[in-house]
């Protein structure tokens, strides 16, 4: 049974079975700003292009594999349903030549690409991210613990998206 601390006293806590979610809830918030002010930071580290958290990890993505990417694509790989708002994040990389658009018979097949600046940024990234929190974590947290929080993350993922769709029948 779980011991009850002032702490888990919310209105999202009704009841004992949904205090392990909600302080699980708590802590991502407070991982996904923490994580988003650490990617800005390490970012800045390499370059001072003013890019946000959400615009690297377009950049991340489209570097990923080295293969062209689509718009379809980066939005189902980031779970993101904010289509504009990706678009805004192509054309600002694309801006400050991190990317380059590799143009298609129709719009929608538009691939992006990163550039030789994008790759030697990506890569600056990549190290100062090693160097600066990859190294620590690894004599800090069992590396199974990370996987298996991952594996967890994916399917709450699934789970969330399913009470989406649940939402829209209420």
């Amino acid at each position: 049974m779980l011991e009850k601390t002032k702490s888990d006293d919310w209105h999202l806590s009704n009841c004992e079975s949904s205090r392990p979610l909600t302080k699980l809830e708590f802590g991502v918030e407070r991982l996904f700003y923490s994580y988003f002010r650490w990617k800005v930071a390490c970012m800045n580290a390499v370059d001072e292009a003013g890019l946000t958290a959400e615009d690297i990890s377009v950049l991340n993505l489209i570097r990923k594999d080295d293969q062209p990417k689509k718009l379809t694509e980066i939005s189902r790989m980031l779970n993101r349903s904010d289509v504009s708002n990706l678009q805004y994040a192509v054309r600002k990389l694309t801006k400050e030549g991190l990317i380059s658009k590799q143009e298609q018979s129709s719009r929608k097949d538009t691939t992006y690409l990163t550039t030789q600046k994008g790759i030697s940024v990506t890569s600056g990234y990549a190290d100062t991210r090693s160097n600066l929190l990859i190294q620590p974590v690894v004599g800090q947290v069992d590396l199974a613990e990370l996987e298996a929080a991952a594996n967890t993350l994916s399917r709450l993922t699934g789970l969330y998206d399913q009470a989406i769709a649940h939402t829209k029948t209420l």
